[in-house]
């Protein structure tokens, strides 16, 4: 169960990385410009959802594949 909220989060954290860094990329719309960049913020969001799919969905699965191949 742990792993299914983790695949769901991390998927959630991901999609706004990309949204965020899309819209601000992309879209001339740029509004804010204060002490961190909006496409910073995206790219932490994209950074802590593949930090955490990979920590706690992907790495057990590959752990236990390694595991049972050898």
């Amino acid at each position: 169960m742990r792993q299914f909220w983790s695949l769901i989060v991390s998927v959630g954290l991901i999609c706004a990385g990309l949204y965020v860094m899309y819209k601000e990329l992309f879209v001339r719309y740029s509004g804010i410009h204060d002490r961190y960049s909006v496409v910073g913020v995206g790219v932490v969001f994209f950074g802590s959802g593949v930090v955490l799919l990979w920590f706690y969905v992907l790495g057990p699965m590959v752990l236990k594949r390694l595991a049972r191949d050898e």
